[in-house]
């Protein structure tokens, strides 16, 4: 990546942290590389920047339900998927995103034989400045075997306004719920660290799972 491409790249990243959690904005000709894990939601991705608008990859998920679920389910999806900026709104101190996303794949289960074609799709609007965060999002997944909502609402502040050469450190707390996987809304207090091109999550859920994410640009 050239030193301006990059430079460029980090100082939207300080200012914007939440589209860059979810995979979402990637600047053009950049590559973006995610793992996210919890004992019964994991996903990697591979994202590429196509334009300033458009971004497209490749991604693997893992579901499971929870022991509160009646009828246990696990699911594993490969999928193709891409990304679009639908609207940008610029404040001089914050801005806005609203993304749709969408894609296909195959997923095979424990409690359907062979592998079933699938779709995913979903929105995704999020508000950061510098000190403050709110994102809200929302995915399907959906084959001939199963049809799953997942809705995730993160709200983040940052003790401080970090400078380009500083670690910058968020104190998050996301709730999300999993329809037909989870009975109730998860909750997940999370500390977030990045710097330049590395991005790091960890938090522990109100029902004792630990919840890890990275993520590396280049």
């Amino acid at each position: 990546m050239v030193p301006v491409v990059r430079a460029a790249l980090v100082a939207l990243l300080l200012c914007a942290p939440s589209a860059a959690r979810a995979g979402l904005f990637i600047a053009k000709d950049v590559w973006m590389a995610m793992a996210f894990w919890t004992p019964e939601y994991r996903m990697a991705e591979a994202m590429y920047g196509v334009s300033p608008r458009l971004s497209v990859g490749v991604g693997a998920l893992y579901l499971k339900s929870d022991d509160r679920v009646a009828l246990r389910q696990q699911v594993d999806v490969g999928y193709l998927q891409a990304n679009w900026l639908v609207h940008r709104v610029y404040r001089p101190d914050s801005v806005a995103n609203f993304y749709v996303f969408g894609g296909a794949g195959a997923s095979r289960g424990d409690f359907f034989d062979g592998s079933r074609s699938t779709w995913h799709g979903g929105l995704q609007a999020d508000w950061e400045s510098r000190r403050w965060y709110l994102n809200g999002n929302v995915h399907w997944w959906r084959s001939d075997a199963f049809s799953y909502r997942i809705d995730a609402l993160t709200v983040g502040w940052a003790p401080y306004a970090a400078d380009y050469e500083d670690w910058a450190t968020w104190f998050l707390v996301r709730a999300e719920r999993r329809e037909d996987l989870t009975t109730g809304t998860e909750v997940f207090p999370t500390l977030r660290l990045f710097r330049r091109d590395w991005w790091f999550e960890i938090g522990r859920s109100n029902r004792g799972a630990w919840m890890f994410n990275v993520m590396h640009v280049f």
